[in-house]
């Protein structure tokens, strides 16, 4: 009785890591959508020092050839490693 109760848990628990597995191996890369966005500045960006920008509640490093201050709003262009570069909107 105990190991067939046991073994409904292990099998059940095993069966939802396996589905969110494949639920996760399924959903796309992120930044394809992220060019074109729109996104609010956090922290100044210069061209010589990178900022922070909010994007979807998240935090993003982000750089810029121009000067972006604090509650402007930047668009995605591109994506440079960890920075996401963005332009004044």
């Amino acid at each position: 009785m105990i190991i067939a109760g046991i073994a409904s848990v292990l099998g059940a628990f095993t069966f939802f890591m396996v589905y969110k597995i494949v639920q996760a191996r399924r959903r796309r890369p992120v930044i394809g959508g992220m060019i074109g966005e729109i996104v609010q500045v956090i922290y100044e960006i210069t061209p010589e020092n990178p900022g922070t920008v909010k994007y979807h509640g998240e935090y993003w490093g982000a750089r810029s050839n121009s000067t972006l201050k604090p509650g402007v709003t930047g668009r995605v262009i591109a994506k440079d490693g960890p920075l996401l570069v963005v332009e004044p909107e």
